[in-house]
């Protein structure tokens, strides 16, 4: 058991870091900049998608979704033995949450990072007459993939939150699990007020600052995973003390 929660503490360091700097190899490009990721109209979706980092960066988000929820379902694991039935439930509940929210993220950067490419591909390859409806189509896939990014956002802050919850009712460290309520609870606010929305283009400075927050959160949860996480059951004999 000790072994598995290491490695599940390593799998979500792993995927956490890789979302953090999977938008590096986008930035690479000096065509891209901040005022044009995420594109806001045609000429800046055909131009980020032509970019040579655009497809790496999302097979990267792709390479991280297993090993996230596999992270995530160790620290569950962890948690289901502390004999407590209302932390098992709160933590089977942001697993759960996590893990369809990682499913949405990976069909939207399949769509966006896979399938949007060859579209733009042949949006600037057909002539004048036909660009139009290429470039409309290029557009409805843009905004489909952004559709199910912003599913994935609300799906996981919120997800994170219940997660941290139960970390807190299990007696974990106060302060981290906490801060991951915490984060949590801002971002709900966030989209009850209309502050952030389920699109992804929109307020996406706010809301890329939060989803950061949450990753660091999450790294951080990885490096308490590998450490050791959750409690011994019940009856379970203490190891005998070295001399």
């Amino acid at each position: 058991m000790q072994t598995k929660t290491k490695v599940g503490g390593i799998a979500l360091i792993i995927g956490a870091v890789l979302n953090v700097i999977r938008t590096a190899p986008i930035y690479l490009n000096e065509q891209v900049s901040f005022s044009t990721l995420p594109p806001s109209n045609l000429a800046d979706t055909v131009l980020v998608a032509q970019v040579p980092g655009w497809i790496p960066s999302h097979i990267l988000a792709l390479l991280s979704v297993p090993l996230l929820i596999y992270g995530f379902f160790t620290i569950y694991q962890s948690l289901s033995v502390s004999n407590n039935e209302v932390v098992e439930r709160v933590t089977l509940a942001g697993f759960i949450g996590l893990s369809l929210g990682l499913i949405l993220y990976a069909v939207a950067a399949v769509i966006d990072g896979i399938v949007l490419p060859q579209v733009v591909s042949h949006y600037v390859n057909v002539g004048p007459e036909e660009q139009g409806a290429a470039g409309l189509m290029v557009t409805i896939i843009h905004e489909t993939a952004g559709s199910f990014g912003g599913l994935f956002m609300a799906t996981v802050l919120m997800s994170s939150g219940l997660l941290a919850l139960g970390l807190y009712l299990d007696n974990q460290p106060a302060w981290h699990s906490r801060l991951g309520v915490w984060l949590a609870i801002l971002s709900l606010i966030g989209y009850l007020f209309g502050i952030i929305n389920l699109q992804l283009g929109t307020n996406f400075l706010l809301l890329g600052m939060l989803l950061m927050m949450t990753l660091i959160w999450w790294t951080t949860l990885g490096v308490r995973t590998y450490r050791g996480l959750g409690r011994q059951p019940v009856g379970q004999p203490q190891p005998a003390s070295q001399m």
